[in-house]
């Protein structure tokens, strides 16, 4: 690829890339190159992303990096476990970060100012309770120091009805979501923090409400809500709270795609923090559903997130195709269904818009 245009001017991206007219992302893309117009050069963002890593795979931190650079953000990463590759393969070696060194890491922040430049502030997986404590502790002092930084909280304790982590993470993270502007919760762990079972939409909204007023949270976003019936679809639902809390919620569906992909939690919420962070405007009360900056930024995340789910999918089948003779199977979808991140540069770039939210009415009161 190439590049034409001045810093300070206007950016074009030109790139070589033809696309099929099979593809699935060919009704996204309609040319052969993005041009974004910066008025006195690009904003300068800047994200503080605290998670797991890996070596090989595209897991935790891996996810979230390279979409967040791609669409303009500056990405500090402290990696809460630095392990070989995710743990679905049959061996996986590395180490956790203790709570001692996630502190010791911060305070090197600290001490030479980075933690003041903070536009965001993202966490993901966090190993154990001590963890989380020491997480909280430095989301206060950063925000002590930069009332302007806004924190996202992924509260990443289980999914599907298993928990990942012990009991005692459970009540931390609950004091730790009342100092968090965001949080993206899976429909298990939002189950787990609200107290409410979600088997319905209707029962979402309720998780929602509950959720706004126990933790005074402004923004939520359950992320994948799949209900008994309907096997093809998954909700993501979510709302922004009014000055009283009472939840302004809307409902997004979109195709499930069912293959064992790990950390499109982190994808997600790397794709809803840059999707808002372009979107954002002043809102109040009298802020309709559909006007939300949360709802528009969840449709495009979600078209992107479509894209490159759908790339991984036929980077699969091809790979399965190749390679999956009997008995070896298992291991080809554990390497193949890695996200296709890099490889989906223009889906992250320009979002499908298939996918669009309607408000989700309050049908228990």
């Amino acid at each position: 690829m190439t590049f034409n245009g001045e810093y300070e001017g206007s950016l074009v991206l030109y790139t070589d890339l033809l696309l099929d007219n099979n593809s699935s992302s060919s009704h996204c893309w309609n040319s052969h190159y993005l041009e974004m117009t910066f008025a006195e050069g690009p904003t300068e963002k800047s994200i503080l992303l605290i998670s797991s890593s890996v070596v090989h795979g595209s897991a935790g931190c891996r996810a979230s990096t390279f979409p967040l650079q791609l669409l303009g953000f500056e990405c500090d990463v402290l990696n809460t476990v630095q392990f070989s590759n995710h743990t679905g393969y049959k061996v996986f070696k590395g180490t956790k970060t203790t709570a001692t060194q996630i502190r010791e890491i911060y305070e090197g922040l600290k001490y030479n100012g980075f933690d003041k430049d903070y536009s965001y502030i993202y966490t993901g997986y966090i190993p154990g309770a001590e963890g989380v404590e020491a997480i909280g502790d430095i989301i206060h002092q950063i925000k002590e120091r930069n009332s302007k930084v806004q924190y996202i909280l992924d509260p990443v304790m289980g999914d599907d009805n298993e928990l990942y982590v012990s009991e005692e993470v459970i009540p931390v993270y609950k004091n730790l979501l009342r100092t968090a502007d965001f949080m993206t919760p899976n429909q298990f762990e939002a189950e787990l923090l609200s107290g409410v079972k979600i088997s319905s939409l209707s029962t979402a909204f309720k998780a929602i409400r509950a959720m706004h007023l126990l933790y005074r949270i402004k923004n939520i976003i359950i992320t994948s809500i799949k209900l008994g019936g309907n096997a093809e679809s998954l909700f993501c639902v979510g709302s922004t709270s009014k000055s009283d809390d009472t939840p302004r919620a809307f409902q997004i569906e979109f195709p499930l795609i069912d293959k064992p992909f790990r950390s499109t939690g982190d994808l997600f919420a790397a794709l809803l923090i840059a999707q808002y962070d372009k979107i954002c405007k002043a809102i109040d009360d009298e802020t309709t559903v559909l006007g939300l900056p949360l709802l528009k930024a969840a449709e495009h995340a979600i078209g992107s997130m479509h894209g490159v789910l759908q790339k991984t999918l036929v980077h699969m089948e091809k790979e399965l195709q190749k390679h999956g003779e009997a008995g070896a199977e298992m291991d080809v979808i554990r390497k193949s269904s890695e996200l296709r991140i890099v490889q989906s540069q223009q889906e992250i770039l320009r979002p499908c818009e298939h996918y669009r939210g309607s408000i989700l009415q309050d049908r228990l009161s």
